[in-house]
């Protein structure tokens, strides 16, 4: 996702929520879990998420490593497995974990484009600074317009003080935002992969309507999915297959991935 907005910042919170849903297929495929699809005593679905290990020794990847560490902590005591409503109601009482999972796959994500000399290390430290200037330099003219505004009903002189610290803070933001702007965190190479991030995206936006013997075989589709998750355009692409492999559906494993791609 880095590589794909050109932007080697923390992923957001909507971000990283498409990201660990997107390790959960992943982890699907390789099958180090399994998803399997129960009734309630109501007639809904209940989606069931089956370790089929109990360590992550086998897992090479950091980011499925951790969100794989992360399942067995939250499965423990339950037989190795959790519904999706249950892992809801985990992660909203575990709030420390989640931020610990959330800064490995950043840090992850960062190192792993740095490893590979697609983006540069200081200037990504940089810029970092730089955009940590640019928030403490707007708490501070939130500050500064608040309390003067305060004081300033008891006092003008007070409020008319402030006038100077205001216009210093926003032309130090805007200074500072153009210097976070101007430096180059992507090399060459970086830049050249992410285009063609860009590319894979606009093609699974539209495949459909593309010639069948351009679109990959239905066997690779299981793997796009993950990608599609993670740039949350999983159901769009769901609905393309349908009308590219109307009977689609009567493989089970795939089926079984492209309904939890619905339900992520």
């Amino acid at each position: 996702l880095m590589l794909l907005k050109q932007s080697a910042v923390d992923f957001s919170g909507t971000e990283i929520g498409k990201l660990f849903s997107a390790i959960l297929l992943n982890l699907s495929l390789k099958r180090m879990i399994e998803f399997e699809v129960q009734k309630d005593k109501n007639g809904k679905d209940n989606i069931l998420i089956k370790m089929n290990y109990d360590d992550s020794n086998g897992i090479t990847s950091a980011d499925d490593k951790g969100v794989y560490e992360f399942l067995l902590k939250a499965t423990r005591g339950k037989n190795g497995q959790i519904s999706l409503k249950e892992l809801e109601k985990y992660i909203k009482k575990h709030s420390t974990d989640v931020v610990v999972l959330k800064k490995k796959i950043d840090n992850q994500a960062k190192n792993e484009i740095i490893a590979k000399a697609q983006a540069n290390k200081e200037e990504m430290k940089h810029k970092e600074k730089s955009q940590t200037s640019i928030v403490l330099y707007l708490f501070g003219l939130v500050y500064a317009i608040v309390f003067g505004n305060i004081f300033g009903i008891f006092n003008p002189i007070s409020f008319i003080g402030t006038i100077p610290l205001i216009i210093c803070l926003i032309v130090g933001m805007v200074k500072t935002s153009k210097i976070a702007k101007n430096v180059n965190v992507f090399s060459q190479s970086g830049v050249d992969e992410g285009e063609k991030w860009q590319a894979l995206k606009r093609f699974m936006n539209d495949f459909s309507t593309m010639d069948r013997k351009e679109i990959p075989e239905i066997v690779l589709w299981e793997k796009y999915l993950v990608y599609a998750t993670a740039f949350g355009m999983a159901d769009k692409v769901v609905e393309q297959l349908k009308v590219v492999y109307p009977d689609f559906e009567t493989n089970s494993n795939f089926n079984g991935n492209v309904y939890m791609s619905h339900m992520m």
